[in-house]
Formats: C-alpha cells, structure tokens, sequence
C-alpha cells in the first residue's frame, strides 16, 4: 500500500509526510480519490472555515506535497483540473478504496449464497483505527461512510462466521466489539445468540442487561425492539432459535 488512512495516514514503507498543510490536504485527495477536489474544499479544508478566497496558502501546499511525493520515489502525483485538484496514482494502492472494493465483492458473493467471510476478513484488517486518526481534519462524509461500512463489515462477518466451526473462539472477539461499540445493537443480538446456541442462556440473558445499560449510560436510549425481542424468545426457549445444521456446522436459522 501505498497510501493507508484507515488509521493514521502512512506513506509507502513510513515516508514523512512533513507540513500540517500538506499531511491535511494528502488526506482529503486520498478521501476524494479517484474524483477531484474543488479549489474552494481544498482551501477550507486546508486553511480552515475562515480562509475567504485567498488560495495561495494551497499553492504552497501543492507544491510542496508534490516535491516530498517524488523525493521518496511515491508513485503518485497532484494535477490541476478544470475541476480542482486531483490526486493521480494506482488507487489500489489506497487502502480505503481498496477496503471499498472488499466489502463490494462480500456482497456479491452473500448474494449468491457463496462463502464471503473471507473476504470481508481481508477488508476488516485493513484498518489500523479511526480514519485518519491523530490528524486535525474536520469532518468529512467519507469518513462517516467509511466509519458505516467499517461496522456493516464486522457485523456481517461475525453473522458469516456463524456457520463455522470455529465461531466460538470469536465469541471473545464479537463481546469486545460490542462493549466497544455499544450503540451497534445488531452486534449484541449477535453475541446474544451466539451465547444462547452455545448452551449459556444465563449469560446471554446478562448480556442484555449489560446491552441495556451501556445504551442508557452513553445515548440515553433503551434498547430496540429487536434486541428486547430477542430476550423474550431467549426466555421462552424460542425453538427457532436453535443453530440450523448445514454441513455437520451450526448457522443462524
């Protein structure tokens, strides 16, 4: 990889990127790559909110950007189009677009019912952290749409993985995503099944309690329906609830 921002940014093998204006404006191309970047987003990105219509400040930042790119031999340039600025290299050296193009074949393949937990395994270990972590970008709806297909990926593996022998040894992995995260309820239902299908009703059960006021202590909700459904039927033994067996292996039914 060339180009990594799932996490902190990092150039080739660790290249210095030097200058707080050209680290900010290499991460908006690289979260704008393969489309251009306006002049006008570049300087507010860039220079801030209150930068008014003086630019030179990017200038500068191209310019220096483009000389620290080819002093280390990094494939990749920055033109200027009718459009703004573009960032011109081999885009599957961009771990985000590549994570993109994973999570777009996880799909395809869900869709014709072929194996796929693989594949969004391979997405999921592209990331290092949050984007761009340790930068002072402001907010960018790459970054939320990144930080969504992020989370799409780790619930779907683990609902994948469901169906394979090993999906109790990820057991320890789903409970720290979810304490991690604990506004992402599909992740609890998961690992409340999960539990419930290895036989600890009262621990899945404990879960909920512990689903519910981790929600209540950091977005003031109550759980959803769909997790309070799934304490009823835990506690009613819900009979469709029990693993269905493809291939000798439990999966969700």
């Amino acid at each position: 990889m060339n180009f990594r921002l799932l996490g902190p940014l990092v150039v080739g093998d660790g290249v210095p990127i030097r200058g707080a204006r050209e680290r900010k404006l290499l991460g908006l191309l690289l979260l704008e790559a393969p489309a251009a970047v306006s002049r006008g987003d570049a300087a507010r990105w860039v220079l801030g909110a209150d930068c008014g219509a003086d630019e030179s400040g990017v200038h500068v930042a191209v310019s220096r950007l483009r000389r620290q790119l080819r002093d280390h031999n990094i494939q990749a340039t920055i033109e200027r189009t009718s459009g703004g600025l573009r960032l011109v290299t081999d885009f599957d050296t961009i771990d985000s677009l590549r994570f993109k193009r994973l999570v777009r074949e996880a799909k395809t393949l869900a869709a014709e019912g072929r194996a796929h937990a693989e594949c969004l395994r391979e997405a999921m270990a592209l990331w290092r952290g949050d984007v761009l972590s340790g930068e002072d970008v402001p907010p960018h709806p790459t970054i939320t749409e990144l930080t969504e297909l992020r989370f799409g990926a780790v619930e779907d593996v683990f609902a994948a993985e469901s169906a394979t022998e090993d999906a109790p040894a990820r057991l320890a992995e789903l409970l720290a995503w979810c304490r991690g995260n604990p506004q992402r309820e599909r992740l609890w239902v998961l690992a409340m099944v999960a539990l419930y299908r290895n036989g600890r009703q009262v621990e899945a059960l404990a879960l909920f309690q512990e689903a519910r006021n981790r929600l209540v202590a950091s977005l003031g909700l109550e759980p959803g329906p769909e997790l309070v459904e799934l304490e009823r039927r835990i506690l009613c033994h819900d009979p469709t609830l029990a693993p269905v067996h493809v291939d000798g292996r439990a999966a969700l039914g």
